[in-house]
């Protein structure tokens, strides 16, 4: 089974491809690689965002009601 990766590890993990590209240590082809890889992390962080900022708006109006 493949482990769960969170929030934080793929922030990292983009960061730190940031990173290299900021250092220029990474060759052309590699380059192209590593822009598709941080563009697929980039996608999967916003779409944890909007998940949490849903779940977010779900309980902000749960207690807007007065339910809890």
């Amino acid at each position: 089974m493949a482990k769960t990766v969170n929030f934080e590890e793929l922030y990292k993990k983009l960061e730190q491809i940031v990173s290299e590209f900021e250092q220029g240590t990474v060759d052309l082809a590699e380059s192209v690689k590593k822009f598709e890889e941080a563009m697929k992390i980039a996608e999967k962080l916003k779409t944890y965002l909007k998940d949490i900022e849903i779940k977010i708006e779900e309980i902000k109006a749960k207690f807007e009601e007065g339910e809890e």
